[in-house]
């Protein structure tokens, strides 16, 4: 069916989508069964005559320093041939609710201890707190408002900063074309590891910030460093490297 054609004649009747799945799951196989007997090839003994296996460095580490992938190792072996991982349900339902109710029962002994440090201050001395500006939090800060007349809630000053300039990018031309450009430049130079290098020669080692997607003041940071860095910039696209 992978239209490999050993030992067997070639079926006809698999489309060429199904039989390129197939040969890949073969190529796979093989890469694994490579891989798994270089790493059963012994160099020879330590000095204290130890069997030394020929195994990446990276793979030693990784058995060498993460309990979690010995443990899970032991569990599979433990369960035996034919084990089979859970399926996307297993984890959207099941295992989604059994978290969600560990994550609880840690949440229950913060809070006793929120209570705690609130009662040690005097309810009537906490009169301010500050949070993010997400709808849950402005759900919570309302009704913390209602059920303390007391306090009032104030929204992290950085976060409504990072609002407001992605409103300026998303509704004033000029922002949005400039930021637009500005990235393009970056992401040029960012994708060749040559440029990246050539770059830091032109500007006397500074680098720049790069947009991202979540944080809009990191595109005018961008804006910044590109603008205090144009001649520079001009200077090393003119120039013969």
């Amino acid at each position: 069916m992978a239209g490999t054609k050993e030992n067997v004649e070639l079926c006809i009747n698999v489309s060429d989508e199904v039989r390129a799945q197939l040969l890949q799951v073969v190529i796979n196989a093989k890469e694994l069964a490579e891989q798994k007997k270089r790493q059963e090839i012994y160099v020879g003994d330590d000095d204290e005559g130890n069997r030394q296996s020929e195994v990446p460095e990276s793979v030693m580490n990784v058995l060498k320093n993460s309990k979690e992938f010995t443990k899970m190792c032991e569990m599979t072996g433990k369960y035996g041939q034919g084990f089979k991982p859970p399926s996307y349900h297993d984890f959207r339902e099941k295992y989604l609710k059994i978290e969600k109710n560990n994550i609880e029962q840690i949440l229950d002994e913060f809070k006793e201890e929120w209570k705690r440090v609130v009662e040690k201050v005097g309810e009537e001395n906490v009169i301010q707190i500050v949070i993010d500006n997400a709808a849950n939090y402005k759900v919570a800060g309302q009704k913390l408002m209602e059920k303390r007349k007391h306090l009032y809630w104030t929204p992290c000053a950085a976060h409504c900063i990072d609002l407001m300039l992605e409103d300026f990018e998303k509704h004033i031309p000029m922002h949005k074309d400039t930021i637009s450009t500005g990235r393009r430049i970056t992401t040029y130079i960012y994708g060749r590891t040559m440029l990246i290098s050539m770059l830091k020669n032109f500007t006397k080692g500074r680098d720049f910030i790069r947009p991202v997607v979540t944080r809009f003041a990191t595109s005018y940071l961008t804006l910044a460093c590109l603008n205090e860095h144009k001649g520079a910039l001009m200077t090393m696209f003119c120039s013969k490297e």
